[in-house]
């Protein structure tokens, strides 16, 4: 049975072991803040699924009317391929909004310093892109393939430093040396030195003689 939170999706070692670009990437921090992202995007994937469920079924009965029409007049139906797909076109935005859920669930599981929310995290970004797939292909719109393009690229980024984020518990990407002669934690603090002796003998100094107190 093949390891949920431990297999070439949410491990790399192809991409981890050595990777083009070496930065620590706290895991935690990561996670908070691609956790509020989720969020943000699970939200507007919610309003663009209702506006597909609301309107589809109005594009859908205009674009069956066209074809109909087309089809009457004997030109091409145009409108055939819209009317079908533009009926189901909410269900990529509601797999996308399952998918901000979990990446949401995820990443706030990072910021607990949970490891499997990092996994969450990859299995969401993969929904997502599916998701955003399904949406661009059943509503038709074929000139929006530069802004899946743009939008896999951006999703590539994000799961890159993803998988290279290291926990407290995990050995850093690229280890912090510390300077030249000095032990890990750095050089000695600079505290102020005593005066140096010769001390002047006692009484001869800037200070009167110690003696019983004068009555």
């Amino acid at each position: 049975m093949a390891d949920l939170w431990n297999n070439a999706l949410v491990e790399p070692t192809w991409l981890t072991s050595n990777p083009p670009l070496k930065v620590n990437v706290p895991a935690k921090t990561y996670g908070l803040v691609l956790g509020i992202l989720a969020v943000l995007g699970a939200i507007g994937a919610l309003i663009a699924m209702i506006a597909a469920f609301t309107f589809s079924a109005t594009i859908g009965s205009l674009a069956t009317s066209v074809c109909n029409y087309d089809h009457s007049i004997g030109l091409s139906p145009a409108g055939c391929g819209l009317a079908s797909g533009s009926a189901i076109a909410g269900i990529g935005e509601l797999v996308v909004l399952v998918a901000m859920v979990i990446g949401a669930w995820g990443g706030f599981q990072m910021y607990q310093g949970v490891h499997r929310g990092r996994a969450l995290l990859a299995y969401a970004m993969a929904l997502a892109v599916i998701g955003q797939l399904v949406y661009l292909v059943l509503w038709g719109i074929g000139g929006a393939i530069a802004f899946f393009i743009v939008y896999l690229v951006i999703y590539a980024v994000i799961y890159y430093f993803l998988v290279i984020s290291k926990f407290p518990d995990e050995a850093p990407l690229v280890a912090t040396a510390a300077p030249a002669g000095y032990p890990p934690y750095g050089p000695p603090p600079n505290y102020p030195q005593p005066p140096q002796a010769p001390y002047p003998p006692q009484g001869q100094g800037p200070y009167p003689p110690q003696g019983p107190p004068q009555s």
